[in-house]
């Protein structure tokens, strides 16, 4: 695109004058030429146009934060999806002017141009805040599709209409969000929750997050929790481990909850309402662990606080476990395949392969299957198990085997789990395993005694570090 027809289209969006034809071409050049979009965002910022030219209401005025914003970001798809699909939507109207169609698609949308900045070559861009590391059936507040991982998110207001987003903040903090839910921005480590819920994993790295409510501020302390805000107003915190600090807004003492344990802040007074947390499953969870769908016969392990394995029994599901995330081991191991296929035990019985540690960061899971000891089932009443699980980055090995098992307990396992190396583990004869060609999702196909507890059935599985934002 010429200079001189990116200053007409310039003029005509500054006036109101632009028509459907001209918005698709300038929308469609934002795609194509990265200096194009760096050019217009210049001259919006000069002529601060998002206050002149009608494309908002005087109610509806864009913030100075968001003009910033604007001015220094880069190009990305997302910042024409939005106004795109609106445009398709109603591509039989031609010649409506593009006020018409920005006030349509209200705020949300128009405000995603200056919202979403993505890195073209993997550096983070000035006024990141987190990035989109995982998306499922995610559309934003303008209904646009949210698919991109690696998309960086800057200041303001992030809107999920429907699905689940999984945003990665410096410092290995995790937050998942299932629509609808409104979180804002603020800062490092800073956020607010306008509606719906979010659930947050802390390491010791990133201690200190924040989330605000209408009634209450949390504060993290290296943990796992949950926050929601219901129609009312109401605030609720559910902690799975560690502990957050809880202060209603209109106090100023803090309540530590411990994990294990729920409160609710309601009322125009704030009362707080403490109870046990109840272990229950819901559709964030495994993606804030790296874990985007199980079907089958394999399930993700229910929100709750911290608990054993070995203590968790089933005779229905095989069970997966989050471990370790985002970091290097201290020394090299030992695992069974690292290669997609299909694999019978025997094929399994004697594979050994070392993983070299050197500049490689890991997430590990343990897959287990632990029924309930009832002696009176014959060792010959045998189930055919079937199932899968799909993670959101790609599998670089699966240990199979007892001894490997044993040895990488303290090298990848979680340090509260207890692990039984006294029992029989791993895979034994009429079991297999396949791993997908990209290496994301691993098929079982496992043969289980469902009430006889001989042993258990344990694989660990490590993946590439899912975490895309840096310390």
């Amino acid at each position: 695109m010429t200079d001189e027809r990116l200053q007409e289209l310039f003029e005509s969006f500054s006036d109101g004058t632009i028509k459907e034809p001209e918005a698709r071409e300038l929308l469609e050049s934002f795609e194509k030429d990265i200096s194009v979009k760096e050019l217009f965002a210049s001259e919006l910022q000069i002529s601060k146009t998002l206050h002149g030219a009608g494309i908002l209401s005087h109610e509806h005025r864009i913030s100075k934060e968001v003009v910033e914003t604007l001015r220094c970001s880069v190009d990305s798809a997302d910042v024409s999806a939005a106004v795109l699909s609106e445009l398709r939507s109603i591509e039989k109207k031609k010649n409506v002017p593009f006020t018409v169609l920005a006030m349509g698609l209200g705020v949300a949308a128009v405000l995603t141009l200056a919202f979403v900045l993505t890195s073209q070559n993997g550096n983070t861009p000035k006024g990141s805040i987190a990035v989109v590391a995982s998306a499922v059936d995610a559309r934003g507040g303008g209904d646009e599709q949210i698919t991109t991982k690696g998309t960086h998110i800057g200041k303001g207001r992030f809107v999920l209409k429907s699905g689940l987003v999984r945003l990665d903040f410096p410092k290995g903090v995790r937050v998942t969000l299932e629509g609808p839910a409104e979180l804002e921005l603020i800062g490092d480590g800073e956020t607010r929750l306008h509606s719906g819920s979010l659930t947050a994993h802390v390491p010791p790295e990133g201690i200190g997050f924040l989330v605000h409510t209408e009634k209450a501020k949390v504060v993290d302390y290296g943990t796992t929790f949950g926050v929601s805000v219901g129609r009312d107003g109401s605030t609720g915190v559910e902690v799975y481990e560690g502990e957050v600090g809880v202060t209603p807004n209109t106090g100023k003492e803090e309540k530590i909850l411990t994990e294990g344990n729920s409160l609710r802040v309601t009322g125009d007074t704030e009362k707080i309402q403490t109870e046990k947390l109840k272990a229950r499953p819901f559709r964030a969870w495994p993606m804030l662990f790296g874990v985007l769908n199980t079907g089958g016969n394999v399930k993700f392990v229910n929100a709750q606080a911290v608990r054993n394995p070995i203590e968790i029994v089933d005779s229905e599901s095989i069970i997966v476990f989050p471990e370790r995330f985002n970091f290097q081991p201290n020394r090299d191991f030992l695992v069974t395949l690292t290669e997609p296929g299909k694999y019978p035990h025997r094929q399994l019985k004697d594979r050994r392969k070392t993983i070299s540690v050197e500049g490689k960061r890991f997430s590990s899971y343990l897959l287990q299957y632990n029924p309930p000891l009832n002696a009176a089932v014959p060792n010959s009443d045998q189930l055919h198990f079937e199932g899968e699980v799909t993670f959101d980055s790609p599998v670089l090995a699966v240990i199979t085997n007892r001894e490997q098992l044993n040895s990488t307990d303290l090298i990848l396992g979680k340090k509260r789990f207890e692990y039984a190396q006294n029992i029989s583990r791993g895979l034994e004869s009429g079991d297999a395993l396949t791993l997908s060609k990209d290496r994301k999702t691993l098929q079982l196909n496992w043969q289980v005694m469902q009430a006889m507890k001989n042993g258990m059935d344990q694989i660990r599985v490590v993946v590439e570090a899912s975490t895309v934002t840096k310390d």
